[in-house]
């Protein structure tokens, strides 16, 4: 079996980003991790990209970075998209097709809730009004029933969250940079439950 490598990596700090664009975000990115490993985007031979809200964001990203003729693959895979797009462009140097590619994952979200948004004339379900269509709920929903199979407990969870934001303390592009104690965490309002 082939080896693949990861030769470069970056990005850019987690945030909202008012003033930048869901492409210019992913440009940056892109440049970051090029620059990480010494190569130009005229050394890629295929882009791989991971976006949810946004159209052609792979094509138009390449507006910015420069066009240079080289396939484009756009993925949407909820919370997974990044790593889909990491996997693809992983699986096209296994597969012989590319030498070199390049994955970017990009994402701005709003604040507050994760929404699905209403596509054309899709009706309004029951599920879209109470939220139980949105990202949170989906995993409370999975959680419950890793729960029900396997006795996991809620504390259990939270020891996850305390987990991650101990490791946010270490990165300096994280967004939140503080440790969180299981007990504030367990305080915490329930956002998806059941």
């Amino acid at each position: 079996m082939a080896e693949v490598y990861v030769v470069g990596a970056d990005m850019v700090r987690f945030g909202r980003h008012p003033d930048k664009t869901v492409v210019q975000l992913a440009a940056e990115a892109a440049l970051l991790a090029l620059d990480d490993c010494g190569l130009a985007i005229r050394d890629v031979q295929a882009l791989y990209s991971g976006n949810i809200g946004e159209p052609m964001t792979g094509q138009r990203t390449l507006q910015l970075l420069g066009q240079t003729g080289i396939p484009v693959v756009n993925c949407t895979n909820a919370c997974a998209t990044g790593a889909t797009a990491f996997r693809e462009g992983w699986m096209s140097i296994l597969a012989g097709l590319h030498d070199v590619v390049l994955c970017v994952g990009v994402e701005k979200m709003a604040s507050g809730m994760l929404v699905k948004k209403k596509v054309g004339n899709e009706p309004i379900t029951p599920e879209g009004v109470m939220g139980s269509e949105t990202m949170p709920a989906v995993f409370s929903m999975a959680g419950m029933e890793h729960s029900r199979l396997y006795g996991t407990t809620l504390r259990q969870f939270a020891q996850v969250s305390v987990k991650n934001h101990h490791h946010a303390t270490l990165n300096p592009k994280a967004m939140y940079r503080k440790e969180t104690p299981l007990e504030e965490v367990m305080a915490a309002e329930m956002i998806a439950d059941r």
